[in-house]
Parts: C-alpha cells; sequence; structure tokens
C-alpha cells in the first residue's frame, strides 16, 4: 500500500461512485424526511482531518484489492454492496474507524444540523463561553475532603 494521502481531484469517477455508496451505507438518505446521507460530507472534503484522509486512502486501498482479487466472471455477479459487505467482513477495525470518522463528521455538517431539526449549533473551534461568576459557590465542594472510591 502506497504511503501517500488521498486527493480527491485525482480519483476516478468509479472511485468517486465508490465512496458515496460507502458512505451512503454508513448513514443511508431518508427520503421521507428530506435528512441527506453521508455522502454529502463528500462535498466539503477540505475539512476532513489528515487521519481521515489516511484512514479513506486505506479502505480504498482495501476495497481495490477485494475486487482485483475476484475473477472477472465473478466480478459481475458481485453488485457495489457486496464487495463493501466483504470489506466489513474482513476489515471489522477499519470499517469501525471509518464510522466513527464519518459519524463525527456527519453530525457537525450545518446542512445534517438544520434537516434534523437542530437549532444550536456546536461551539467549535471556540468552545463555550462561560460567563464569571461568584467562585464562592463552589466552596462546599472546596471543603469537602478527597472521597476514594
Amino acid at each position: 500500500m502506497e504511503n501517500t494521502t488521498l486527493k480527491w481531484s485525482e480519483l476516478t469517477e468509479n472511485q468517486l461512485k465508490l465512496f458515496n455508496l460507502l458512505f451512503n451505507y454508513i448513514i443511508p438518505e431518508c427520503k421521507s424526511r428530506k435528512i441527506p446521507g453521508a455522502a454529502i460530507l463528500l462535498e466539503s472534503t477540505e475539512t476532513f482531518t489528515e487521519e481521515f484522509m489516511q484512514s479513506l486512502t486505506k479502505t480504498l486501498y482495501l476495497i481495490e484489492m477485494i475486487i482485483n482479487n475476484k475473477s472477472e466472471r465473478k466480478l459481475y455477479s458481485y453488485s457495489e454492496l457486496d464487495i463493501i459487505e466483504e470489506f466489513k467482513r474482513k476489515n471489522t477495525r477499519i470499517f469501525n474507524e471509518l464510522i466513527l470518522y464519518i459519524i463525527t463528521y456527519y453530525y457537525s455538517n450545518q446542512i445534517v444540523l438544520k434537516s434534523i431539526g437542530i437549532q444550536s449549533i456546536p461551539p467549535y473551534p471556540d468552545g463555550n463561553f462561560i460567563i464569571e461568576g461568584d467562585i464562592f459557590l463552589l466552596e462546599q465542594v472546596f471543603l469537602k475532603q478527597r472521597i476514594y472510591r
């Protein structure tokens, strides 16, 4: 496997289609409630971290290995979902890591948050601002002795 990171501009149409299918396999689209699938994340790949891009690179490499290991006759009988199922079966840890990344990015996407009715947005990247208060409210906590469990 190459040690380079994936570049979206260099992907073929089939590779993009494969990622689209993989992302929507993990979080499918809900047409009745107009909630997008995880493939919506492919529109903003510039926000992906280096670790996520490396995970996607590894995933693409392993899926292409599965495809290349099939004989041409067997490959026609396989659907793209069958190939993703086989990848999931053979590479459970990588697949779970990919799910974690996709879920994290999916639920921080503004379009997704609006479509599922979330009014507030995550406090990224600044965090929550806390109003200065009376520090003496914590006096009872400071006076309490250590509790060992």
